[in-house]
């Protein structure tokens, strides 16, 4: 259990380096993780702060491809056909209501930084350079 802020962005910044095929690639990435945490220069999604570095295998966002398959009461339905409120299954087997939005296809948006680093996101969203 954390009792401070830096605690969380310890734990977040590892938990999102974790997949780094290095430890020194882990080491360099969550340093640079912390520092874009650090003082709140950037709060992520609650998503991420609750789940990153837990041990619980969660998603980091919540954007699918359409085909994504979500087992709901009603079998397994493609999340692209899902609206409204739906009882699907969680973690440990227990039925939930979960509410499911389309944005509809988004467009990648291609950005080139001065330094000619190339970011890439969907319109409507930040970016975030470390």
């Amino acid at each position: 259990m954390e009792t401070s802020i830096e605690q969380l962005w310890q734990r977040v910044s590892s938990g999102i380096s974790s997949i780094e095929a290095t430890s020194e690639l882990r080491d360099e990435w969550r340093e640079k993780f912390y520092k874009v945490l650090e003082d709140f220069k950037f709060v992520p999604a609650g998503r991420i702060l609750a789940g990153a570095g837990t041990g619980h295998e969660v998603t980091y966002m919540n954007c699918f491809a359409a085909e994504t398959l979500v087992h709901t009461k009603q079998g397994l339905r493609e999340i692209g056909t899902l609206r409204g409120t739906q009882e699907v299954l969680s973690d440990g087997g227990v039925w939930r209501d979960a509410e499911f939005k389309s944005f509809g296809i988004q467009k990648l948006m291609r950005v080139e930084l001065e330094n000619h680093e190339v970011l890439y996101a969907t319109e409507g969203l930040s970016l975030i350079h470390i």
